[in-house]
């Protein structure tokens, strides 16, 4: 008998304003503000998004975080993965949600943490010069603070685990100073406090190669071997100055024109290797962000959604956990959410659902 699927959604917690976002960007500024003012840039480019049923919500209210889990699993999605923004020296940015979440028991929903680790600055909004804050990695002593910070969450009975340890992403593990000796620290903070150690996973931003070893990194084989460090593969290829197609669509259309079509065909062909797990890809246009630096994939359909969830299944290993990542569940201004919005409605959902529900009547 096959293992009930797992999938979990990314989740961003910058729907409500804070001190720091007022003071880069104006009072008020949440995620909605880009969504709001985001323009067409070219013929059939869909925009702005505009949500339905949930709204502009603001995630300092209970009601729509529990809205919000009460429709996630509806649709069959096991829980989130909270985006996770410690900069060193106890600093914390959008944490109100996930503090919420922890301190008033609701909504009863799985979550994990995804640590952003890297450098905040202007480039999602027009200014890549600027540097708002920077990622410190400052050594043992905030490392334990950073862990003891967390562990309330990882004792708490709705936090995910995977073989028995908590789980814990790491946005951009390589560019980690100190990363063996930041696991093997909190592998032993873990073990000292109950746990069997920390499930890490880290998310790779290599070239799109989905069944691809990160070579050159020595401490990758070591910890993959020992069990300690597992490969999270990111389905999105990094688009850079090597694709010279980037410079005639940003001429022809106001930004980067790609297709999701293609990344479905090219994706997800062979079985993952062990310790990989697969993300489920939920479109893709940052212009709200970046405008014209942004990225548009033009052609997504819920047709080619439907068969690039059915190919990421058959790619699972069979021999691990059955969980899947889902980018994502409410990026709005990334145009790469699940959420309900005018042009789709529930569509991403419904998909999911009938897809996990079919491959639960055939196991």
């Amino acid at each position: 008998m096959k293992k009930i699927l797992k999938p979990i959604a990314f989740y961003l917690p910058q729907f409500h304003p804070i001190p720091e976002n007022d003071t880069w960007w104006g009072k008020g500024f949440t995620e909605w503000t880009n969504v709001k003012k985001a323009k067409s840039l070219f013929k059939d480019h869909y925009q702005p998004h505009i949500p339905t049923e949930l709204g502009y919500y603001d995630l300092r209210d209970e009601k729509v975080r529990i809205n919000q889990a009460e429709l996630a699993k509806e649709h069959g999605i096991f829980g989130f993965c909270y985006w996770h923004y410690w900069f060193g020296g106890g600093k914390r940015l959008l944490e109100k949600p996930a503090r919420d979440f922890l301190e008033s028991g609701k909504p009863d929903f799985p979550i994990c943490f995804a640590w952003a680790n890297q450098t905040w600055s202007g480039v999602w909004h027009g200014a890549p010069n600027r540097v708002l804050i920077s990622q410190q990695y400052l050594g043992k002593e905030d490392d334990e603070a950073h862990f003891q910070e967390l562990l309330p969450y990882f004792k708490d009975s709705r936090y995910i685990y995977v073989e028995g340890k908590p789980l814990f992403l790491i946005y951009r593990p390589f560019d980690h100073p100190y990363l063996d000796y930041f696991l093997e620290h909190w592998e032993s903070l873990a073990k000292n406090s109950g746990f069997d150690g920390i499930y890490f996973l880290g998310i790779s931003y290599q070239k799109y190669n989905p069944f691809q070893k990160l070579n050159g990194f020595a401490f990758h084989d070591k910890f993959l071997q020992k069990g300690k460090f597992n490969l999270f593969e990111k389905v999105t290829k990094k688009i850079t100055k090597k694709y010279p197609n980037e410079i005639l669509s940003r001429w022809r259309n106001g930004c980067i024109v790609t297709s999701y079509k293609k990344m479905v065909d090219r994706t997800y062909n062979e079985k993952m290797t062990l310790s990989n797990f697969p993300t489920l890809h939920t479109g893709w246009d940052n212009t709200p962000r970046s405008g014209k630096r942004g990225i548009v994939h033009h052609d997504f359909s819920l047709d080619h959604f439907r068969l690039h969830l059915e190919k990421l299944i058959d790619c699972i290993n069979e021999n691990q956990e059955p969980i899947f990542f889902i980018k994502s569940w409410n990026e709005w201004a990334e145009g790469n959410y699940l959420e309900p919005d005018q042009r789709f409605q529930r569509g991403k959902l419904e998909v999911i659902r009938s897809v996990l529900e079919s491959r639960m009547n055939k196991s």
